[in-house]
Parts: C-alpha cells; sequence; structure tokens
C-alpha cells in the first residue's frame, strides 16, 4: 500500500511543517565514518544534524577528508515550517547548487566548470531535500513500520527539475541485542527503478536513531576530471558515543 505524502501534513522533528514552527533547540549532532562498500577504512567522515539560525531551522550534513578538509556539505533551511532554500557546496569538483522555493515555484541554479545553468518549476508542495530523509523517516514511522510505502520528490538541482521518490520498509532483525530496520529508498518510477540502484537507511527501532547508511553520497571518488559519486556505506553514532557496524 503506497501512501502520498504532502508537505503540508509531514510531521517534521515532531511539528507539522504547514504551521508555524515554535523556537527549537538545536538537535544532537550525529557523527559517523564513511566507508567504501570493499573497505575496512574510513574514508570520510560526516556529521549530520540541525540547527537554529535567525528563528529558522537548518538541517545540514558536511563530509570531511582524513586531513580534515570539508569535501562537500549540504544545508536546507526551514522558514515559518515550510522549506525556504536548499544550498550544496563540492569542493572536490567545484560543483555548487541552489534550490530556492517561492512565488509557488521552485528556482534552481546550478554551478559547474565556472557555467550557471538556471530554471524553474512549478511547487509541487512535497519537496524534500535529502539530508532531510532521516527526519522524515522518524516523522513517519508507524506509517512506514506498518508496511505502507511513503513518496515525496526531491530536488536534483543539476537535473533542473525534482524526481519522485519512495520509501518502504525492507526488512527487520536483531543485532547485538537491538532490533534494527531497514528502509529503502528508490525512484517512484518503475523505469527508473530499473537504472537506479536503491539506497539504504538503518534505525535503531527502540532508539528510533538512524545507525547506518549505504548507497551514493555528497562526496566524490576518484580524480580530477573524472570524479564519481563515493557510493558506501556511512556508520553513524551519536556526537558522544562509538558507533559499531551493523551485523546482517
Amino acid at each position: 500500500m503506497r501512501l502520498t505524502i504532502s508537505i503540508l501534513s509531514i510531521m517534521f522533528c515532531g511539528l507539522a511543517v504547514a504551521a508555524p514552527l515554535a523556537a527549537q533547540e538545536s538537535k544532537p549532532v550525529v557523527l559517523g565514518d564513511a566507508y567504501s562498500a570493499s573497505g575496512d577504512a574510513p574514508v570520510f567522515s560526516v556529521e549530520l544534524g540541525m540547527k537554529e539560525e535567525n528563528q529558522r531551522q537548518v538541517l545540514y550534513e558536511k563530509f570531511t577528508d582524513r586531513a580534515g578538509n570539508v569535501v562537500a556539505s549540504t544545508e536546507a533551511t526551514y522558514e515559518s515550517g515550510r522549506l525556504a532554500t536548499f544550498q550544496s557546496k563540492q569542493q572536490q569538483s567545484g560543483e555548487s547548487a541552489t534550490v530556492e522555493i517561492k512565488n509557488g515555484k521552485v528556482h534552481y541554479s546550478y554551478t559547474v566548470d565556472g557555467k550557471t545553468k538556471q530554471s524553474s518549476e512549478k511547487d509541487s508542495g512535497n519537496l524534500v531535500p535529502l539530508v532531510a530523509i532521516p527526519q522524515i523517516i522518524t516523522s513517519n514511522w508507524d506509517t512506514l513500520s506498518a508496511g505502507k510505502e511513503i513518496e515525496f520528490s526531491v530536488p536534483i538541482p543539476e537535473r533542473q527539475r525534482s524526481i519522485g521518490i519512495q520509501i518502504s520498509k525492507e526488512r527487520t532483525w536483531t543485532d547485538a541485542g537491538r532490533t534494527l530496520i531497514e528502509f529503502k529508498r528508490e525512484p517512484s518510477n518503475r523505469f527508473f527503478r530499473t537504472l537506479i540502484d536503491p539506497d539504504f537507511y538503518v534505525f535503531d527501532a527502540q532508539q528510533k536513531t538512524i545507525v547506518e547508511y549505504r548507497g551514493r553520497t555528497e562526496a566524490k571518488s576518484g580524480t580530477p576530471k573524472n570524479w564519481e559519486d563515493f557510493t558506501g556505506r556511512i556508520v553513524y553514532r551519536s556526537a558522544n558515543t562509538s558507533g559499531s557496524k551493523v551485523r546482517r
């Protein structure tokens, strides 16, 4: 069974997105180590969190290499409970992007090799940036845990458009006394699903916190002029604890 989610009805971080959001303290930072698909040594460090800026809520994700250099960063800013802007910077490839929602339209700006492309499309009202998906999962926990799917649109600045995405529960298992639930992210279009591999989010079912992600990331691998999206796994932990790899 599929449930189509409107941004007007999503409960985001425990508060209705459509309603004006009351002032909130910043959410605890979640840290992670990113590994290649077959590697045992971390390649990047990851920071995922939420902060308050001028009565705005900002969700952010940052990738840092082993030398401490920020290689990729994304921010999604919510004003009065609605997604207002999304920004990303890719220092390895020199790419940058901005998405702004205003006057019923989504405005895209994407820059690479010093050249900028701009376009706009009608605001679908259910736009969710990738950095917000862990919160969307926890906000729709009961729906997803019951085996129902949720749908929304994700902005893709380099394509100057959004694409439909669906999230569904893949499986549940126990590891070291923890009950873990894996959720799958994939295109809602059946044809696109034959072309794009799914990505996976693993959550501690009791704490409702993300412990692992597997799939494409904002970081890059390769060499200049031959960059590829870094694909692997991220093992998460809270800022004051150590993480542990998930056993399947």
